[in-house]
């Protein structure tokens, strides 16, 4: 005579337990997508995840880190620019010389010496919180101003760093984004010699020939500083642009592959839990059925 035992409809009820349970995590999936609900579902896939997130962390900090060397480099450019333009300013007047009378003199003396002052304050411009000329002394202004008992500026000295700060635009890519230390103490160069023009304005009387041997210093020699500067900024800007494009695929890249590690496959989840359902609904008859049974069927 076959009975029910006690022991069989513990095994029962821990069957409807587990596809119950089954169940209600299909319905948890299905809820919030996610089929990664904690590391114990799958330690492999949750592994995975944490590498990916570590990658997704390092990729957020290049994004971030391009897009303020972005900023930095277009703002070197801008202010080169405004430097090279003064410079041609400044450089015209002595090509002017010879055509100024005595008050011409004074108005372009005045003119030059406040168009000088200009180019000391843009090249110790700051900006985002540093001197953009200052090498890896970004705290520093990197410009050091002598002036004469007039109080115009006599000469300037370069105090910034000889060493250039990096920025980590990408794994395993670190950039200036900015002018390279060497370029700055050209700046100072190109800016001792719009001095030189400046002093040889402001002799009594002025000196063609200086002024012309100066003007051609100016006009030829500091443009090419300046031109250089701006194409040396332009490239690195390039390169930061790529970089950031690079960033960007390789994030989308780990975003869908986590994605694909976390994200539920709706329809197919659908499909498992009416399956899941399925079998469950068959247990609970099934053991309705068997359960039902007692010693007093079997008399």
């Amino acid at each position: 005579m076959n009975i029910s035992s006690q022991g069989f409809a513990n095994r029962i009820s821990d069957t409807l337990q587990m596809l119950q349970s089954n169940n209600l995590q299909y319905i948890e999936k299905i809820s919030t997508g996610r089929k990664v609900q904690a590391p114990s579902d799958d330690p492999s896939a949750s592994s995975c995840l944490l590498r990916i997130q570590s990658a997704c962390m390092q990729m957020n900090q290049c994004l971030k880190n391009c897009a303020y060397s972005r900023s930095l480099s277009d703002i070197s450019a801008q202010t080169v620019e405004k430097l090279m333009d003064l410079n041609s300013t400044i450089g015209a007047y002595s090509v002017q010389f010879s055509s100024l009378n005595r008050d011409g003199l004074q108005g372009v003396r005045s003119t030059i010496n406040n168009l000088l002052e200009q180019v000391v304050d843009l090249a110790n411009t700051q900006q985002m919180g540093i001197h953009i000329f200052a090498g890896n002394k970004p705290s520093v202004k990197p410009f050091e101003v002598t002036r004469d008992a007039n109080g115009r500026i006599a000469t300037v000295n370069y105090v910034g760093g000889n060493s250039d700060n990096t920025i980590s635009i990408a794994p395993g890519l670190s950039l200036n984004p900015v002018a390279d230390a060497s370029e700055n103490t050209k700046i100072s160069v190109a800016i001792n010699r719009l001095i030189e023009l400046k002093n040889a304005f402001f002799a009594d009387p002025p000196d063609e020939a200086t002024v012309q041997a100066s003007g051609r210093a100016v006009n030829q020699f500091n443009e090419t500083i300046f031109a250089d500067l701006i194409g040396t900024l332009g490239a690195k800007a390039t390169r930061i642009e790529y970089a950031e494009r690079q960033n960007e695929f390789i994030m989308d890249d780990l975003q869908k592959t986590a994605s694909s590690h976390v994200d539920v496959d709706l329809p197919d989840m659908m499909v498992r839990f009416q399956q899941a359902q399925c079998a469950y609904q068959a247990a609970l008859q099934s053991s309705s059925k068997v359960l039902n049974l007692s010693l007093l069927n079997y008399l």
